[in-house]
């Protein structure tokens, strides 16, 4: 499990320069989303803890809520066009020449 967020506590803390001038930063919460792996259902979950949104390819996911993450997902706080992460699944199948 992993956490994200303002918070120096979290796993992955938005404390770098570059993101604290961003116009998005006052709309990152102290622990704004974290990432959960089920190892008994093999499945890598985000779970949303901010009332500012956080996205998955574009769709809102909403507090408190769940999302089944996949190979490639792409992950936006705020609004669905600030993307700031990828997840990439080190189990997946995809072509390794592309």
């Amino acid at each position: 499990e992993y956490t994200f967020g303002r918070a120096r506590n979290c796993a992955i803390a938005f404390d770098s320069d570059e993101m604290k001038t961003s116009k998005y930063f006052p709309a990152y919460s102290s622990v704004h989303f974290k990432i959960i792996r089920d190892k008994q259902q093999n499945l890598v979950y985000l779970q949303d803890l901010s009332s500012n949104g956080t996205f998955v390819n574009g769709e809102k996911i909403g507090k408190n809520n769940q999302h089944v993450l996949e190979n490639n997902a792409e992950i936006a706080l705020a609004t669905k066009t600030h993307r700031v992460y990828v997840y990439v699944d080190p189990k997946a199948n995809d072509d390794s020449t592309i």
